[in-house]
């Protein structure tokens, strides 16, 4: 994951949580400010701390949900303003 990249939200599922990022390069377009790829850190519960488990990215849009299940993670995306895509592993 970037460096650079700026924490946007969380979802949680479970005993995890899940923190979406994105990078803050300039768009190309000064009207739109910052553009950037998305990242999501996913964080478990491992007895009395947290631990980061897996980070995915980048993702293709700004993950609207998370689920958790089955020992995999299931995102929903929202992908250019207005397609959904749901994608897990």
């Amino acid at each position: 994951m970037p460096r650079d990249a700026r924490l946007h939200g969380w979802k949680a599922a479970g005993q995890r949580l899940a923190a979406s990022y994105q990078d803050t390069r300039p768009s190309d377009d000064p009207s739109e400010g910052h553009s950037g790829d998305w990242w999501i850190a996913v964080y478990g519960e491992m007895a009395r701390y947290v631990e980061r488990q897996e980070v995915y990215g980048p993702a293709p849009g700004p993950p609207i949900r998370y689920e958790y299940g089955v020992s995999r993670d299931r995102f929903t995306f929202l992908k250019d303003a207005r397609t959904l895509v749901t994608m897990s592993r």
